[in-house]
């Protein structure tokens, strides 16, 4: 692995725990007990036994940490950051070390999430549509999962599980629970309310959130602010009942909507917006979602399916304003969006012995049916005479920018945790997966692309994983491992048929686009003592045919439009370290003063250009200090990040960041077992910074970096009751 002199301060820190924790560990009385995890192995497995780099949230972390947006999700999670598209149309996914553009598997409660589509400057379908206030758990994997979870997981994985029945009801036949939050970052208000009931045998939940906010306040000082209006809404049924001693049924099922409307003034007067005077946004997205889960623990096997439909639509309106010398002119454009996903999710898992080991076994299949479809509509009027067009720019609505897609996956796979001795153990894992990708040419279609043929996909990969952990001793773990990934083209990069006639710009479909495939090898430590714990990663991943989306290809020779068809990569690379640590100095009647560290480190490179990769951070984590005792807690947090200094400017010229170092201080109370009172000042130096995800696509001089800084001071507050 390249540049490994800058991976020796995480090594100097990491060697100074081990001292410290085998030193503690013959005389330590009590150990905290030890995380459960589910997403490295679709069974819960402690952390000591995960041959990968994995977080857990747990239901007072999100309490804690006042969670209710994916930004504060992921505020103290060191290499995951923020998808983001601007001031309308925000938070549109995750990336895990540098990886996003869906490939990561978001999941929630064990259902894939819609992926992620975006087309033009007025249509992007993301996949923030969830209340936040309605979690109650989340894991994160980073690094491929394609053996357990298919071609969405090269990036890694991030599972949430929504609250369930027996959240509320301990030692009780019924309970409520009320939370309301307030957030100045975006003037967000918050409330969500859970009631649950049952008896032994059967349960029910139900619990509705929601959220209403304004735009994202900003540090930069800038003349033009866009406008900005959210409601995020969800309501959830959650029903268990126990079958028995070994059996249990679970429904769920989700209602959540998105609301945003927007005054986006920062693009006026800039670039293709030169001539037009007002822009706004009205973007809805509604997902339905039910789930039915049947558990069985079994004296041999244990054996979880989940049968699941979820529908996502997607329907965001623009209305424009231009003017020119000569003409005044309004333009409005419909996009509308549906993802229709069925499917059916089975794991199996047991403990044997043979051939004189011990084998924790698991195996399971998936089968999943996927309809796309996609629109474009719109209206051009003629403010002046009154005339109407629905050719906008030289397109005749409506449009479709890809044909009717319906996807069909099927994969099998099995992984053994094979126990080779008291300190070794053996983790092969390995995958089949088939994916077909059917377009359908209609009349819509065919009207607006006669010379483009579709591309029909049929293709399959296996992919394996070998992992090795070593057992130091009960309290340390060395793992090794190596993961292949696989992710077939994506529906819209084979089939893209988009045509400017106004801008002359053509985008072209590519039927030779292959299957992306991926490389990983990863080095672990983990430790944990008396007083302290740690977790260090080093990893280096290595794409092959990486698909990188619509390439600007130049100018066509023979019709002067300019072409961006989307393309492999020859091959890229991505490799860091990631460090976690927390500390016990001392406790006393007094209370108990810790200290924590999150530190991660990664770099990117085309291998085929030798251009950066601008998808990766620069190194950044967070410092804090928690003092707490029985009833409240109050934590100083620092999080920083250097300044980027390997980019890509090849295209044109990027706006970067200075690094930052930015203080948190937060404060939880519970006067009574049945109240939490939460406040939190976030910037307390109230700094001018940015964050290098949120700008990174945008080039130096766009009007919308200002308003895509982070916020100055501002405060959050949080109060739960049960009842």
């Amino acid at each position: 692995m390249r540049n490994v002199l800058s991976y020796a301060p995480y090594l100097i820190i990491a060697g100074l725990f081990s001292r410290y924790g085998i030193a503690q560990a013959d005389d330590a009385p009590e150990i905290k007990p030890e995380r459960i995890v589910v997403v490295a192995t679709r069974s819960e497995r402690p952390v000591s036994d995960v041959a990968a780099g994995v977080a857990v949230i747990s239901s007072e972390e999100l309490r804690e940490q006042m969670v209710s947006t994916f930004e504060d999700l992921v505020r103290y999670q060191p290499g995951v950051q923020i998808d983001q598209a601007g001031t309308r149309f925000g938070a549109t996914g995750l990336s895990v070390r540098g990886i996003g553009e869906n490939r990561v598997a978001m999941l929630l409660d064990g259902v894939p999430l819609a992926d992620q589509f975006d087309v033009g400057n007025y249509a992007n379908a993301g996949r923030d549509v969830l209340e936040l206030g309605l979690l109650n758990r989340v894991e994160i994997l980073r690094g491929p999962a394609s053996t357990l979870y298919g071609s969405d997981a090269v990036g890694g994985v991030v599972s949430m599980q929504t609250l369930r029945p027996d959240d509320l009801l301990r030692q009780t036949t019924g309970s409520v629970l009320l939370r309301t939050s307030y957030d100045g970052r975006d003037d967000g208000r918050s409330l969500m309310i859970a009631g649950a009931l049952g008896n032994e045998q059967q349960q029910l939940l139900l619990a509705g959130a929601r959220r209403d906010s304004q735009a994202f306040g900003h540090s930069a000082v800038t003349a033009i602010d866009d406008g900005r209006e959210q409601q995020r809404q969800s309501l959830l049924l959650h029903w268990q009942w126990q079958i028995g001693v070994d059996d249990a049924l679970r429904v769920i099922a989700e209602q959540s909507d998105n609301r945003v409307e927007s005054d986006n003034r920062s693009l006026l007067g800039y670039a293709r917006f030169a001539s037009t005077t007002a822009l706004f946004g009205d973007d809805d997205s509604a997902r339905q979602r039910l789930l039915v889960h049947w558990r069985h623990d079994g004296s041999d096997w244990d054996i979880d399916i989940n049968v699941f439909q979820q529908q996502q639509d997607s329907n965001q309106y623009s209305d424009e304003r231009r003017q020119t010398a000569s003409s005044q002119t309004r333009i409005e454009r419909n996009f509308a969006y549906q993802f229709d996903h069925t499917g059916v999710d089975s794991h199996f898992s047991r403990a044997l012995s043979a051939f004189g080991v011990e084998h924790r076994i698991g195996v399971g299949a998936s089968f999943s049916e996927t309809e796309i479809r996609e629109q474009r509509d719109g209206l051009q009027t003629n403010l002046l005479t009154g005339v109407s067009t629905t050719t906008i720019l030289g397109e005749r609505m409506p449009v479709r920018d890809f044909p009717l897609s319906d996807i069909h996956e099927r994969a099998v796979y099995a992984h053994d945790e094979i126990r080779l001795s008291s300190n070794w153990e053996l983790i092969p894992g390995w995958r089949y997966e088939h994916y077909e990708l059917s377009p359908q040419v209609d009349a819509l279609w065919r009207e607006d692309n006669p010379l483009t043929d579709v591309t029909d996909i049929d293709t399959s990969a296996h992919t394996g994983k070998l992992a090795l952990l070593h057992y130091l001793s009960a309290m340390q773990t060395l793992y090794l491992q190596y993961a292949e990934g696989f992710r077939s083209p994506p529906f819209e990069d084979a089939n893209i048929g988009l045509y400017l006639p106004a801008f002359r710009i053509r985008a072209i479909p590519n039927p030779d686009l292959k299957p992306e495939s991926s490389r990983t090898i990863e080095f672990g430590w983990r430790g944990r003592a008396e007083q302290v714990e740690w977790a260090f990663a080093l990893f280096q991943t290595r794409f092959d045919d990486f698909i990188e989306s619509r390439v600007n290809l130049g100018l066509d020779p023979g019709s002067g439009d300019t072409l961006f068809q989307s393309q492999n990569v020859r091959s890229a690379t991505i490799e860091g370290a990631e460090l976690e640590a927390q500390w016990q100095w001392t406790s006393g009647d007094w209370g108990e003063l810790l200290s924590q560290a999150a530190l991660f480190y990664g770099k990117g490179e085309n291998e085929q250009t030798g251009e950066p990769l601008n998808s990766v951070p620069p190194f950044n984590g967070h410092l804090g200090l928690q003092w707490q005792k029985s009833d409240w807690q109050l934590s100083l947090i620092s999080r920083f990040a250097e300044k980027q200094t390997d980019v890509d400017q090849s295209r044109h010229e990027k706006f970067v960041p200075a690094g930052y170092a930015v203080f948190d201080l937060l404060w939880q109370w519970q006067p009574t077992d049945e109240m939490q009172l939460g406040i939190g000042i976030y910037n307390l130096a109230d700094k001018t910074w940015w964050q290098w995800n949120d700008v990174s696509i945008f080039e130096a001089g766009h009007p919308m970096i200002p308003l895509l800084s982070q916020p100055g001071r501002y405060a959050k507050l949080q109060w739960q009751m049960t009842f």
